[in-house]
């Protein structure tokens, strides 16, 4: 689990919200102990799991987007003073 997330605004604003909605399940169990281990932690894992893999899949698009980019800058034939311009400009 990436604890990480736990430091940004729009994370914590949508735990928030679902931490609302899963609350109002608490009704439906005899104790807290059996809401939480059935739907509370369930849900906070699966959060974190999936706000990981977009993360993780953003960052990974935007490294492969750098690598291309810098890629592209080396493979044109340009004066090396420009190209190191290009490539200190990114």
């Amino acid at each position: 689990m990436n604890t990480a997330l736990l430091l940004e605004e729009s994370f914590q604003e949508q735990l928030r919200q679902r931490w609302a909605e899963w609350s109002k399940q608490t009704k439906t169990y005899p104790t807290m102990v059996m809401w939480w281990e059935r739907v509370a932690k369930v849900h906070i894992k699966k959060l974190f799991i999936h706000e990981g893999a977009v993360k993780r899949r953003k960052e990974t698009q935007m490294e492969n987007f750098h690598y291309a980019r810098l890629y592209y800058i080396l493979q044109r034939p340009i004066h090396h003073v420009e190209r190191r311009a290009e490539l200190n400009h990114i």
